[in-house]
């Protein structure tokens, strides 16, 4: 939770993305999905390379000042001989972390590599001690100095590739956002902060970890089922990962999905669909997003006469039942109608006024209720036990627009 969040004259706050409590969850987040990452990768490396001083001694320009072209080049030639050594085109997705060391402001670069096959046969490795003798290295050694004919510039070092790899890698990561000014008077305030020391950059299509995100979901959807809350366990992570941005609304519009399939097929939500809807709290955008779906890439969004002639076509065939309409028929309505939250049909149709309207009529409600009890869920267990429908619904609803 930030401690110091920014709020917009609207009242919308978010945060600050400077304080304690924001770096340590940027971090476990990176963390988080590396660990993901690794589950659909059969190869793993977590790797330093540094650069070595010019001929005369003089210190390389790339060591100065962070040359980002050199960790492409970098990548480039790895990629290069893995289909040579190989015979496949095969992905290499890469998470690195560039630093200026906090004693003499010397860049160097933090690496995590993720690929389907072996990367230790490619190019020539050796050892690289201080009596700079050179032997042929057997396999790759953890925490010894090497050269590789891939990365000319300096020595490479490899670590384990496992959560202590990946956090030490990591750390580096949040150097990108801070510079002096931001951190003088601070906990955090050091000299490699006086650096503004940090650059990173990772794999972006598809973001690191969502494949996996992927994989967990295509397995929950064979099942019909959902996660309880948003809070992910990662084999192999001691901690949750509470997922953020584009890998959060991922899972959500899954969680969407899957429950939408189960109840064309079941009639009814997913087990454990309303424990997930509570456990999202106050968060308006992401419980829109795990009932309604991801309204922007809706055919008929702002198709408004579309969704009111459909509206009174469902109003219409109410009313000419002949005999009214069976329990059955009530008890579905009341399902669809009857609930705190409208059906997705009305709200697809709503303006962006109307959804306005219909939240912050729908926080006011749960402010009636125990705040220490999850209030929001109280309000939706409360209504769903009255007869009357939503005030908002577009067929029975007495809401103003």
């Amino acid at each position: 939770m930030c401690s110091n969040p920014l709020q917009f004259k609207d009242g919308t706050q978010v945060s600050c993305r400077e304080c304690d409590e924001c770096i340590s969850r940027r971090k476990g987040d990176w963390i988080a999905r590396c660990a993901a990452e690794k589950l659909t990768a059969n190869f793993v490396y977590v790797l330093h390379l540094t650069y070595a001083d010019n001929a005369n001694g003089t210190t390389p320009d790339s060591a100065e000042v962070f040359n980002y072209k050199d960790v492409q080049l970098f990548l480039k030639k790895v990629r290069k001989a893995y289909k040579k050594h190989h015979e496949v085109d095969g992905e290499i997705r890469f998470v690195v972390a560039g630093e200026k060391g906090s004693q003499n402001g010397r860049v160097h670069w933090h690496m995590i590599l993720f690929s389907q096959k072996d990367l230790s046969p490619l190019g020539t490795f050796k050892y690289f001690d201080k009596g700079m003798r050179r032997k042929k290295v057997v396999g790759l050694p953890v925490n010894e100095r090497l050269t590789w004919s891939i990365w000319t510039h300096g020595f490479v070092m490899f670590q384990e590739p496992d959560e202590r790899g990946f956090a030490y890698v990591l750390k580096y990561c949040i150097k990108d956002q801070f510079g002096l000014q931001k951190t003088e008077g601070k906990r955090r305030f050091n000299k490699a902060d006086i650096a503004a020391a940090g650059m990173f950059r990772p794999s972006l299509q598809p973001p690191i970890g969502a494949r996996w995100v992927e994989q967990e979901l295509a397995q929950l959807r064979d099942k019909l089922a959902v996660k309880p809350n948003i809070n992910i366990k990662i084999p192999g992570l001691r901690s949750y990962w509470y997922p953020r941005a584009t890998l959060r609304k991922k899972w959500l519009l899954g969680f969407h999905e899957i429950n939408e399939e189960a109840k064309k097929k079941r009639g009814k939500d997913c087990p454990q669909f309303s424990s997930l809807l509570h456990s999202l709290g106050d968060t308006t955008k992401d419980i829109e997003m795990l009932l309604y779906g991801d309204m922007k890439t809706e055919k008929d969004m702002a198709d408004g006469a579309a969704w009111e002639e459909k509206a009174r076509r469902m109003e219409a065939r109410a009313k000419g039942e002949a005999n009214g309409p069976t329990e059955w028929q009530r008890r579905q309505e009341h399902k669809r109608c009857g609930q705190s939250h409208p059906c997705k049909a009305c709200y697809h149709g709503f303006s962006e006024k109307r959804r306005d309207q219909f939240w912050t009529w729908y926080w006011e409600q749960t402010d009636q209720f125990d705040p220490e009890q999850n209030p929001a869920k109280q309000f939706d267990i409360w209504f769903a036990k009255q007869t009357g429908k939503n005030p908002f619904c577009t067929v029975h609803g007495n809401a103003p627009f």
